[in-house]
């Protein structure tokens, strides 16, 4: 996973040939205010010609496996919902979710 200080990279907004990153607290769901700056620029550059929005979802290395792999389930459903009250339709979101192992 990607770490960055004591928060862990939950999920990564591929658009174009940009990757915006959303961070979450440990075992956390809640976006915070970058997290939402990170989706209006994915939702922005999707409204200026990008065809697919791709979230691919990481989880915390704390805990057990299958806790992780729902965790990280649940991270790029409020990722896909965030992107979609900006007005990204949801047939262009594809969501991928990896455990702790990826």
């Amino acid at each position: 996973g990607l770490c960055h200080g004591n928060r862990i990279a939950a999920t990564a907004i591929a658009r174009l040939d940009h990757i915006d990153r959303v961070f979450f607290a440990t075992n956390s769901v809640a976006l915070d205010a970058a997290a939402h700056r990170a989706i209006a620029q994915a939702a922005s550059a999707y409204q200026a010609g990008a065809h697919e929005v791709l979230i691919a979802g990481h989880a915390d290395r704390v805990g057990q496996a299958d806790n992780n792999q729902a965790l990280s389930q649940r991270r790029s459903r409020a990722v896909a919902q965030a992107l979609q009250a900006h007005g990204v339709p949801a047939r262009a979101i594809t969501l991928k979710a990896f455990g702790e192992a990826q």
